[in-house]
């Protein structure tokens, strides 16, 4: 498959395992260079180690940083200026029973899960959308709200309404003028 991607910088919150791994594996293998993020040094490494093996792509690099800080997400931001391709994965959860969550994890699962993706999207979008106009890919993962009555990609520049006339659902995938491809995994 060839998306187009080569050489397009594209950074994955939360890509050291799992689902976060697996989109970092296939941008790499499309030629994007790609950034890696996880809480700790060790495994930002590995991870990077194993995608340069896996794919062959040497364009792989990681950025350690704890989205649970605003302040290593604002030097994260920092370290990473700009990107084609955002990624929102990173999301924490405790296997816990439901009547014993307290306010303060809740909280700090609401400041990753859903406020990191904000704080990156809000750092990153009006380069994307500046660099590369009508065509991007936007990949976000929702826990918490249901964003889509405020989403900036919804409407484009003349007001024209591009959400797709399903509601809801997962892997929801809609098309701007045969250029813009959102791909939107919505988890009620």
């Amino acid at each position: 498959m060839d998306l187009k991607i080569k050489n397009k910088i594209a950074l994955v919150t939360g890509s050291t395992a799992g689902i976060g791994y697996a989109i970092a594996k296939a941008l790499a293998a499309e030629g994007a260079m790609v950034f890696v993020n996880g809480r700790t040094n060790e495994r930002v490494n590995q991870a990077v180690d194993n995608l340069v093996k896996e794919t062959g792509n040497k364009n792989i690099k990681g950025l350690v940083a704890d989205f649970a800080y605003v302040k290593q997400v604002n030097e994260f931001i920092g370290q990473l200026t700009e990107v084609d391709i955002l990624v929102n994965n990173v999301g924490i959860f405790e296997p816990k029973e439901f009547s014993s969550i307290p306010d303060e994890d809740w909280l700090k699962f609401y400041e990753v899960n859903v406020l990191s993706g904000v704080r990156l999207s809000r750092a990153y979008f009006d380069k994307m959308l500046e660099k590369l106009g009508p065509d991007y890919l936007y990949l976000e993962r929702i826990g918490f709200a249901d964003t889509r009555r405020n989403d900036p990609l919804r409407h484009d520049k003349n007001g024209t309404d591009r959400s797709s006339p399903r509601p809801g659902g997962i892997d929801q995938r809609l098309k701007c003028n045969g250029k813009c491809s959102i791909a939107r995994t919505d988890i009620f």
